[in-house]
């Protein structure tokens, strides 16, 4: 893919600037409509947490592993417009349920 792919190193010790919700990611991956986003998907618990994080320290903890992991930390990279996340954990329908159904499928 062109996405950027993330292997966490156990052994790197806690880090305060990397959240354990953003250990649970593997990768930042372009949105398939082609626009300007990147999609960066957690589950199980670690998507709970996501929930319930403030926005700021979302966009905070993206940009310093996005920095880290290009080799751009000390480049200005720019924030993102806005960030988008669900709450289907706390969402009375889904209660953290996900179906994925393949094209094709009747």
């Amino acid at each position: 893919g062109t996405g950027i792919s993330l292997l966490w190193d156990p052994g790197e010790g806690h880090d305060p600037c990397i959240p354990q919700w953003m250990r649970s990611g593997k990768a930042f991956e372009p949105h398939a409509s082609g626009e300007p986003i990147l999609e960066f998907w957690v589950t199980g618990s670690a998507a709970m947490d996501l929930e319930t994080a403030a926005e700021e320290d979302i966009v905070d903890a993206c940009m310093y592993v996005l920095g880290r992991s290009t080799g751009f930390e000390d480049v200005c990279l720019p924030r993102p417009v806005q960030i988008l996340r669900t709450a289907w954990a706390s969402s009375a329908h889904s209660k953290g349920g996900y179906t994925f159904i393949p094209a094709g499928v009747p």
